[in-house]
């Protein structure tokens, strides 16, 4: 009788945690509905991208440094980095190489150390100490031989076991096709329209400037939290990008009403893709742990399309949050919690 009612009372638990976890992913579908598409705001960091314009002179410079591309020889080009360092985003855009790899193909064929953040501060125009400007000096020559070299495919080939019917070439494309002759004649010529939109479609789109402004696109609900705080002056503390907190683990966007003694604290993520929400929903979950020890009220704004994955991401956040999940178009509703109702006209001017 006693093993009899045992299992009884383990099924029924089984059936009340099945019934939970159907009404949790009820909750999650019907909450997916209050999401909005954000992956139309390009984030753009202007400390870090050319605008058309400033691409469009630096491009115009070297090409009428090396006569629209057909005098190229390593002295030309080594002298244009020396006096216009802003050459090199030019030359890299042609040679499809990143600044990481541009960095490594020093070190690796010329045993030189160039950083790849002294080479953006290079590419950007910015001002240099003089040690950094006679590193990028001497490093001229060697820079200038990696960039014609890759253009010109005397630097990398590939493996000779690599199927080419699985793998292209880096200088597979319709500028560098021929080398530096193909260059010069689609600086010449230009390029068809099918041409760009191939390349659009093989690089992706805004690729380069979402990679440089990744930080920001989380400004889209920052920003509107900010805005409904002061708007009725509720006290908060925004943390810095890659700012560390002594007391937390995983320092939370807000903390209301202050840094130092925290009520409520606020997580706000963005995500356009459900294995980034999924690493997102971890991160979430650990939020609303570390919180709640602290005897911190968790609140979390989520949006984005990647959140529109149910099982792995949304149920587990709802779970996690308690129900106090929100949205660009709920956000208004987290004046409604009694923590932040409590802080309403506490912000001093």
């Amino acid at each position: 009788m006693n093993t009899l009612s045992s299992v009884s009372n383990q099924s029924g638990a089984k059936q009340i945690r099945q019934k939970c976890r159907d009404l949790l992913v009820q909750a999650a579908r019907t909450f997916t509905g209050l999401l909005s598409m954000t992956f139309q705001a390009v984030a753009w960091n202007s400390e870090s991208l050319y605008d058309e314009d400033s691409f469009h002179k630096a491009y115009e410079r070297v090409r009428e440094f090396t006569d629209s591309f057909a005098d190229v020889r390593t002295e030309r080009i080594r002298q244009l980095l020396v006096d216009y360092p802003q050459a090199v985003l030019v030359f890299r855009c042609i040679a499809a190489l990143s600044l990481d790899e541009l960095s490594a193909l020093l070190g690796e064929i010329h045993d030189i150390t160039l950083s790849k953040d002294l080479m953006r501060q290079c590419e950007l125009g910015r001002e240099l100490g003089n040690a950094d400007r006679q590193r990028w000096t001497a490093a001229s020559e060697s820079l200038g031989r990696v960039l014609l070299d890759a253009v010109s495919g005397q630097l990398l080939e590939l493996p000779a076991s690599v199927d080419k019917s699985l793998f292209r070439d880096r200088k597979a494309k319709i500028d560098t096709h021929e080398g530096w002759k193909s260059v010069s004649r689609i600086s010449a010529e230009g390029v068809p329209y099918w041409a760009l939109l191939y390349q659009r479609y093989v690089g992706g789109f805004f690729r380069q400037a979402m990679d440089a402004s990744s930080s920001i696109k989380g400004d889209i609900l920052e920003v509107a939290l900010v805005k409904l705080l002061e708007a009725n002056r509720i006290p908060y503390y925004r943390t810095k990008s890659r700012e560390r907190l002594a007391s937390w683990e995983q320092a939370p966007d807000f903390l209301l009403p202050s840094r130092d003694a925290p009520i409520a604290a606020i997580e706000a993520k963005i995500a356009e893709d459900g294995g980034t929400a999924r690493d997102k929903a971890a991160r979430v979950e650990r939020f609303c742990m570390e919180a709640r020890k602290k005897k911190v009220f968790p609140i979390v704004v989520i949006d984005g399309k990647g959140f529109y994955r149910i099982n792995d991401v949304t149920a587990p956040i709802l779970k996690n949050t308690r129900g106090e999940t929100y949205t660009l178009r709920t956000l208004g509703r987290i004046l409604d919690i009694s923590q932040v109702t409590a802080l309403k006209g506490n912000r001093k001017e």
